[in-house]
């Protein structure tokens, strides 16, 4: 039986850009990423537009 592989992706999204930041194996390190880049937001970006995603590997 394999084990499932995920990985944890931490993006920025609003209505004219999806970037792509970091990825992480760990869900609690890319949850305490996305509040660090949420408090100090990078110029000209909303902090709310710092998420998270799930993405199986295989």
């Amino acid at each position: 039986m394999r084990m499932q592989q995920q990985v944890f992706v931490v993006f920025y999204a609003d209505l004219t850009t999806v970037r792509l930041i970091r990825v992480f194996q760990s869900e609690q390190r890319a949850q305490a990423y996305v509040k660090m880049l949420q408090k100090a937001p990078f110029d000209h970006e909303a902090a709310e537009g710092y998420r998270y995603q799930m993405v199986p590997l295989n």
